[in-house]
């Protein structure tokens, strides 16, 4: 099974090694943070049943881009930009590699403040329902009959 924690992780380590001069904060974010920094907040998850043994797990996250601002609390917006845009490209593949998973890039948007920018991320992927395995017990014979046709 695919943990929360696992994508966050994955999602993080994506941003520091692209941004490794920036800090990262999960939610929530502390009141004194440090600039230039990434937030990534869980906003969503959701699941819808497959089958007897598998869901279909939607995840939504927030990543807020903080860059320097000046007196009066307003940061470059061109810098922002910039960031924002690479950070969209980062999630531009298509996917985020969690473990020995992908996990497909569903939608990928960013809007702006005068201080901040933002990318709202939408993971898709399809899981076990748990990671327990039924233990089947094996067939004690097999019969067969083979005719030439």
């Amino acid at each position: 099974m695919v943990r929360q924690a696992d994508i966050v992780t994955a999602i993080n380590t994506l941003l520091i090694k692209a941004y490794p001069a920036f800090a990262v904060y999960l939610q929530p974010c502390p009141k004194d943070f440090l600039r230039p920094s990434f937030l990534i907040e869980l906003i969503k998850s959701s699941q819808v049943d497959l089958c007897r043994t598998s869901i279909e797990k939607t995840v939504n996250y927030k990543i807020t881009c903080y860059t320097g601002i000046d007196q009066y609390n307003r940061s470059d917006p061109e810098e922002l930009a910039i960031i924002q845009q690479q950070v969209l490209e980062i999630f531009g593949q298509g996917y985020v590699t969690v473990g020995e998973r992908a996990l497909k890039v569903k939608e990928c948007t960013g809007t702006m403040e005068t201080d901040k920018s933002f990318i709202e991320l939408q993971l898709e992927y399809v899981d076990n329902r748990t990671d327990e395995v039924e233990q089947i017990p094996m067939a004690a014979s097999v019969t067969t009959k083979i005719q030439e046709v």
